[in-house]
């Protein structure tokens, strides 16, 4: 309990520094978890399941979707916080084909296969765990921040994010155990933190300014895996990169 009113205490705390901004609260936590203001589907494959989302099957040809209907301003002068754990879970055969975070002008038009559920010609950031080798680089799983400009549709190797966003070779990602991910936005400047590291993974200056919706993304194609989230907190202001959400 005690730590409970702790979080709730440090989230207000966000909020009532951030006035100055469009203040929101999104949490996804608990066993059930609270599913009001979420969105998901297709039903056909993701579902919830006690207290995690499973956002795709180990089957093919699949793509699940999760956000938050509510429309939410962003800004250069902006700060957020998002909290979420990933879960991989590792086949025998090629794994496939990954996940994404995102914060998207439209989301819809989702795709399967390579493009990890991310929605058609997207105009955000997508943050995507990308499982499979699609380009034959061998350089999979990578995490790749990428600011979508809605000119092109999400393709491993071929999208225009700088080196310094793209993370290859992280096979600890698809091990099947939970994975913690913290990403802060501060007033422009992106940082992306794995696994409870006090060192960001991932820095970039990538100034937002735009109304999108948080959500979460995943697809399979011929190869094919079990993926899914959880612990979600997704709020305004900057959280602590060592908070626990569940």
């Amino acid at each position: 309990m005690k730590s409970f009113l702790f979080t709730v205490s440090l989230l207000l705390g966000c909020v009532i520094a951030n006035a100055q901004q469009q203040s929101f609260m999104l949490s996804l936590v608990g066993t059930p978890a609270n599913t009001k203001g979420w969105k998901i589907g297709p039903e056909t494959y993701a579902f919830y399941h006690d207290n995690y989302i499973v956002l795709t099957d180990p089957d093919k040809n699949q793509e699940g979707y999760l956000f938050y209907e509510k429309p939410l301003v962003v800004l250069p002068t902006s700060q957020f916080t998002a909290l979420f754990e990933i879960q991989i879970s590792p086949n025998a055969d090629t794994l496939a084909d990954g996940l994404a975070f995102w914060f998207l002008t439209k989301p819809e038009k989702f795709k399967k296969n390579a493009g990890l559920g991310i929605p058609v010609k997207p105009t955000g950031l997508v943050l995507a765990f990308d499982t499979h080798d699609d380009n034959g680089d061998k350089k999979n799983p990578q995490v790749v921040l990428w600011n979508a400009k809605g000119t092109e549709d999400y393709k491993e190797g071929a999208v225009k994010a700088p080196a310094s966003n793209i993370l290859n070779n992280q096979a600890q990602l698809a091990d099947g155990n939970w994975h913690k991910v913290v990403v802060q936005y501060d007033m422009g400047t992106i940082k992306v933190y794995l696994d409870g590291n006090l060192n960001p993974a991932i820095v970039s200056k990538t100034p937002l300014s735009y109304v999108g919706y948080f959500g979460f993304s995943a697809a399979t194609g011929t190869r094919f895996n079990k993926q899914c989230i959880r612990g979600v907190m997704i709020a305004s202001g900057l959280l602590p990169v060592t908070m626990a959400v569940h």
